[in-house]
């Protein structure tokens, strides 16, 4: 995949796979999260999930209506059920009996005249719908943060600052809608100790991170690992820190060719533990491409640049540059004006983080509801004949857990005898 830290990466496998290479670009498999293919396969799963949480939604609906009594459907498929139980005493003694029996079911009671109806998990219902509704939203809130986010890597020298704007990054992935609403913050490294340890765990070097606005600082803080920056729908995170030298290049006839900020990784293979980076000049109508590799030096103050550079005849020289030093190449001349730490940020603009983390929390919340919550409910009528009480009844699981039905059962045949004295026929479960 292609990141801000992936891309050599890419191209390095696409060197190495040039069969495969050209498919994988042509179907933007290294840009997946951006790719038509895949958006168009979330906007599918989002409206599919919408239009199940409508169903979900009006069963929800249904079920919380019918909680205000016991429908007349029910009663009648009641009457229709055959006997469970025949309790020995009058209807309001066998009424107070399973209401009771009931309540140890851990359900809670309603009698009616004729009848009991025990429920538990009312708002169990709601937990579908709940958590259905939640992913459509993430679904949306995705792609909306895919099209308004903003995420990019900016070195800042230690102890200066950079504007935030584009120029500035090293590289930048911006959604088509992204609004670039902090262009106008400045973002400034004050300090950044290398050897931070928090009793025995070594964190290494933690930058502290200001954005400015102007001359007020709107957010400051120490940046490392899991600990970022926030200020408002920005996150500003620490990836790793190198050197940047400033260059001043100066023409033959004294104007001032550009001033260009060189960042050199650490790099445990090179002599001076620092990559190289390339310059490109043009001077004379010609085009020099300049490798500059730091020196090994014993602190910073006193690092050097080592200055690889074309000759007129084809060939390379190479000349060491102090800080605070001119080199003339021939072709131009170049000052090394400054040579400092900088700290490489991950800089994010993206208000869909906390929107998701809340849908998250809602979802999960949802399925617990659902899953550990749900609605369960026991209709017992209790028909009154020759000074006994007969019971039928019926039973809802919104799990459709058949212990359930089991337990309430079991309850209402140790409140009195079966009829004819053998067992019952299996009662229906809605």
């Amino acid at each position: 995949q292609y990141s801000i830290q992936g891309g050599a990466a890419v191209e390095a496998w696409r060197a190495s796979h040039a069969g495969v290479a050209w498919a994988t670009g042509l179907l933007g498999l290294h840009r997946a999260y951006t790719n038509p293919v895949f958006l168009a396969i979330l906007a599918l799963l989002g409206i599919s999930t919408a239009i199940c949480a409508v169903d979900r939604t009006r069963f929800a609906m249904r079920s919380l209506r019918s909680a205000g009594g016991i429908p007349t459907a029910t009663l009648e498929r009641l009457a229709r059920r055959d006997v469970i139980a025949v309790v020995p005493e009058p209807s309001d003694p066998a009424r107070t009996a399973v209401m009771e029996a009931l309540r140890r079911n851990r359900l809670t009671p309603r009698a009616t005249p004729n009848a009991v109806e025990a429920a538990a998990g009312r708002l169990g219902p709601l937990g579908s719908p709940v958590f259905h509704w939640a992913l459509a939203a993430l679904f949306a809130v995705i792609a909306l943060g895919q099209l308004t986010r903003s995420e990019g890597l900016i070195g800042v020298p230690v102890g200066g600052s950079l504007p935030n704007v584009a120029a500035s990054y090293g590289s930048l992935n911006a959604g088509l809608l992204h609004p670039g609403l902090y262009r106008n913050l400045t973002i400034a490294v004050t300090e950044m100790p290398l050897d931070i340890r928090k009793g025995s765990v070594v964190i290494g070097a933690v930058p502290t991170v200001q954005l400015r606005r102007g001359d007020t600082v709107v957010a400051q803080g120490a940046v490392y690992p899991n600990h970022p920056l926030r200020y408002r729908s920005l996150l500003v995170h620490y990836m790793d820190n190198g050197y940047v030298a400033t260059a001043r290049t100066v023409n033959q006839d004294g104007s001032v060719a550009g001033v260009d900020r060189l960042y050199f990784d650490q790099d445990a293979s090179s002599p001076g533990g620092l990559a190289s980076a390339r310059l490109n000049l043009t001077a004379a109508q010609r085009s020099f491409d300049l490798t500059l590799t730091p020196v090994k030096a014993t602190s910073d103050t006193s690092r050097s640049i080592e200055i690889e550079y074309p000759t007129p005849s084809g060939g390379t020289l190479t000349t060491t540059v102090p800080i605070g030093t001119t080199a003339d190449l021939g072709f131009v001349r170049i000052t090394l004006d400054d040579v400092r730490r900088y700290a490489r940020l991950s800089v994010a603009d993206d208000w869909s983080v906390y929107p998701m983390y809340a849908l998250f929390v809602l979802a999960t919340a949802g399925m617990v509801l659902a899953v550990f919550f749900p609605r369960r409910t026991a209709w017992v009528l209790l028909t009154e004949k020759d000074g006994a009480t007969e019971l039928r009844y019926l039973t809802y699981h919104q799990r459709k857990d058949p212990a359930f039905d089991v337990g309430v059962e079991e309850a209402l045949l140790a409140l009195g005898t079966q009829p004819g004295g053998h067992g019952a026929e299996s009662p229906e479960v809605l």
